[in-house]
């Protein structure tokens, strides 16, 4: 006698949930990952470059549209990345996942690294061109080049600083850029027992400022930050 099996409702249910759930799964594993950050930090490059996401998109032989997409948090493909990272002048890992957007800070002058020397305002009016700079506080950041060699135990001759306007009290051994007399320079602060602005070089010819009182120096920000070649 023939007897013909028919699996049970339950069974037949279950596999066609299971079914269901993978499909979904794999839809869910083929949309393109987003990074919102990334997107923001995109945007920021383009606009530090003045480009056109049309004329940025060149760079990369992709059209405008692909960046509008990155803009908006889509990645861009894995052989795009480092060239990202390179153009922004950053690490690739500070590029990819640093915790906020990069920032836009201008590079308005130079500044000595020895005695107070003659510059340009440090205003962004001024800027002779924008850094892209990942993973700053909020603050209000200016960029400077670095003349000289007495910082140069953190920050060599052609290096580059980015200051921040909105750190102007003092603190003990701390870097800073002073401003005396429309003359600036770039030193470490050094409170006891009465101020003075100290060299930190490999060069012992280079000798602390004594301001002849405190009122007569003007803090312009905070170095929090120090980018040069190897």
């Amino acid at each position: 006698m023939y007897v013909r099996s028919t699996p049970p409702q339950a069974n037949y249910t279950e596999t066609v949930f299971a079914r269901g759930a993978a499909s979904r799964t794999l839809r869910r594993m083929n949309k393109p990952l987003k990074n919102p950050d990334l997107g923001r930090r995109i945007k920021a490059l383009r606009d530090a470059l003045g480009e056109s996401q049309a004329v940025f998109g060149e760079r990369f032989h992709v059209e405008q549209p692909t960046v509008a997409r990155w803009e908006k948090g889509s990645l861009p493909a894995r052989a795009i990345l480092p060239q990202l990272a390179a153009l922004a002048g950053m690490p690739e890992p500070e590029f990819f996942y640093g915790d906020g957007p990069v920032k836009t800070v201008p590079l308005v002058s130079w500044v000595a690294a020895s005695g107070f020397a003659q510059m340009t305002p440090t205003h962004a009016v001024d800027a002779e061109r924008h850094l892209t700079i990942g993973d700053l506080p909020s603050g209000d950041y200016f960029a400077l080049s670095v003349r000289g060699d007495s910082m140069d135990r953190v920050a060599p001759d052609a290096a580059i600083i980015i200051a921040n306007r909105n750190e102007i009290e003092l603190q003990h051994r701390k870097f800073y850029v002073f401003e005396s007399r429309g003359e600036t320079t770039f030193k470490r602060a050094m409170l006891r027992p009465r101020l003075r602005l100290d060299p930190y070089s490999t060069n012992p010819e280079h000798e602390p400022i004594f301001p002849p009182e405190p009122e007569s120096v003007r803090v312009l920000g905070r170095v929090v930050r120090v980018i040069t070649d190897l």
